[in-house]
């Protein structure tokens, strides 16, 4: 075990010149705005994230979106070997936001027994095709619920 020591520290003041105070400002300030544009997700232009409807709100359209090509995308989709060794199954929701060509453009996971089965399921969810949403006869951005089942056989 390590001693613990205890480090002593000039508690005198001391005097800082202004332009060292304006170099720490100006690291900080580029430091933030470096973290800021990292955080934004790849291919985001920012003001684009806000055009997306809020995944949480309730939209009255006249035809939800519809999946057009599930039963190839099921042939698709591995049951992780790893899964299937532990005896890992159930169902993971997705949320997916539709464009208005009817392709998956973004998602949110609901629930999931094991991230295992999520990362197929997310795979396997943008190959889908929808029909999109149609509101007032035009075709619009909505978000629909896919379930994946992963059953043990």
């Amino acid at each position: 075990m390590v001693p613990f020591r205890f480090f002593a520290f000039n508690t005198q003041p001391t005097r800082v010149a202004a332009s060292s105070r304006l170099s720490v400002v100006l690291l900080l300030l580029l430091f933030s705005l470096g973290v800021a544009q990292a955080q934004q997700p790849v291919g985001s232009t920012g003001a684009a994230e806000t055009d997306l409807p809020d995944p949480n709100a309730f939209r009255k359209v006249d035809q939800q979106p519809k999946v057009l090509n599930i039963d190839e995308v099921k042939d698709e989709i591995e049951y992780p070997s790893e899964a299937k060794k532990k005896k890992i199954e159930g169902r993971v929701i997705l949320k997916v936001l539709v464009d208005e060509e009817g392709r998956p453009i973004k998602h949110v996971m609901l629930k999931s027994p094991h991230p295992m089965l999520t990362r197929a399921a997310v795979e396997g969810l943008y190959l889908l095709r929808f029909s999109p949403a149609i509101k007032d006869g035009e075709a619009i951005k909505f978000w629909a619920v896919v379930p994946f089942d992963f059953k043990r056989r």
